[in-house]
């Protein structure tokens, strides 16, 4: 991890030695950012996103790949705490948590730009395409008929269980009934016509 010291790599780790809350450390390295100098801090990167290290440059922090400033072997004589970066591949649950709400978040946004259309309408157009199985055919025609127990029956043995079956009775049953009133609202509204044909004629 050593390599050819300057005076300034070793003022550098002198200066890493002691603790940066000092404004006369800080003071010192912010007047070497000035100069254009490379710092090289082996600490985690959240930590100099401040302001006041807005003008330092970041240089090579040992690693393999990362940012273009960041990635690459240190020119400069490493600090006291590199062994941090040790532990900077591990998940902080934190930090991941809040990653992944974010990234939830910007999908949930982008997909509320482009909606699709809902598993109803889909299943709607399948059933209009494909039509209903052979055995929730039988089905229907054990509820047309009025044996409500044996299309159950019938329904467990396909299915399985007890309460798929139900579910898909339920389902069959409420078809039905919506088949029938679509039927009756169609009578009725071809009985009107007929009426007020009826009438037209009369009355010419």
């Amino acid at each position: 991890f050593y390599t050819k010291t300057s005076k300034s790599s070793r003022l550098n780790s002198s200066l890493l030695s002691k603790p940066l809350q000092s404004k006369q450390v800080l003071q010192q390295l912010i007047t070497m950012a000035e100069k254009k100098t490379d710092i090289y801090y082996p600490f985690k990167q959240q930590l100099f996103h401040g302001p006041k290290y807005a003008k330092m440059n970041f240089k090579n922090q040992g690693i393999a790949r990362g940012l273009k400033t960041r990635k690459g072997k240190p020119v400069t004589r490493i600090g006291r705490y590199a062994g941090t970066f040790r532990t900077s591949g591990h998940k902080n649950p934190r930090l991941m948590n809040k990653a992944m709400a974010r990234l939830k978040l910007k999908t949930h946004e982008k997909r509320q730009k482009f909606p699709r259309p809902g598993r109803k309408f889909v299943v709607s157009v399948v059933r209009e395409t494909v039509g209903w199985a052979p055995y929730e055919k039988r089905i229907m025609e054990l509820l047309r008929s009025g044996n409500p127990k044996k299309a159950l029956k019938f329904a467990k043995k396909r299915l399985g269980t007890h309460k798929r079956a139900k579910n898909k009775r339920s389902i069959l049953d409420a078809y039905i009934a919506a088949e029938a009133k679509a039927a009756q609202q169609a009578a009725a509204v071809r009985k009107k016509k007929a009426a007020e044909k009826a009438a037209k004629r009369a009355g010419q």
